[in-house]
């Protein structure tokens, strides 16, 4: 529903699609398809929305951080490898 309280008719093909719209649909798809068939998060469930994207979003940290350590320490078996096959060869 919009705010007139009408539906947004989704399969008009000639409707024009936002950046934004795009950037919505690219981010959560679902979201986005909700949007557009007029769901809206009540009030009372926006707070506990909030900390669940606070949670994704620390989850997200955490794998960054955790892929480049990941990283550095196959690096570091490699170097480690290259220099007993120097030494001992």
């Amino acid at each position: 529903m919009t705010g007139s309280g009408l539906r947004k008719n989704v399969d008009d093909a000639s409707r024009i699609i936002s950046a934004s719209e795009l950037a919505e649909f690219d981010y959560c798809a679902l979201s986005w398809y909700y949007t557009m068939e007029g769901y809206r998060v009540p009030a009372e469930r926006v707070e506990t929305m909030n900390r669940g994207t606070v949670a994704h979003e620390e989850a997200d940290i955490d794998y960054e951080r955790n892929s480049k350590l990941s990283l550095t320490l196959i690096i570091a078996i490699l170097l480690l490898i290259l220099f007993m096959f120097v030494v001992f060869i």
